[in-house]
């Protein structure tokens, strides 16, 4: 009974390996697509960071895509100008939307060189990974 059972299975596999793989597989790099737009905060929006506990801030952008359909994650990024290094990173996750608490953003504009308690500006954008 042993042997008529495993001779069975291998028919199986067999044909299953046979016709369950005629599909033919194209490769896709992965590129992706740039995010396709800041929303929110939108441009020259004025931030005044509180040092309350619950005080946050919410950023928002277009999706990006990737050719090859995984799922991308997301780092909010800023810049003491526009064509500098990045200063500073906080990961958004898998959303394009986060709540950024002022706690953090306080953190953001010190990298760039702005003290507490003092005005300055700061760019963000946006990395899909």
């Amino acid at each position: 009974m042993k042997r008529i059972f495993s001779r069975i299975a291998i028919v199986i596999l067999g044909l299953t390996m046979a016709f369950g793989c005629t599909e033919e597989m194209k490769y896709k790099d992965g590129a992706i697509t740039p995010v396709g737009g800041l929303r929110q905060p939108v441009a020259e929006y004025y931030a005044e960071l509180l040092s309350i506990k619950d005080a946050a801030l919410t950023f928002s952008w277009d999706a990006a895509t990737s050719e090859d359909g995984l799922p991308l994650i997301y780092e909010v990024v800023f810049y003491s100008n526009p064509s500098g290094p990045i200063l500073y990173r906080i990961d958004a996750g898998a959303k394009t939307t986060v709540s950024i608490t002022h706690k953090e953003l306080n953190r953001a504009a010190k990298a760039a060189g702005i003290e507490t308690g003092q005005e300055g500006v700061v760019y963000w954008s946006v990395n899909a990974n």
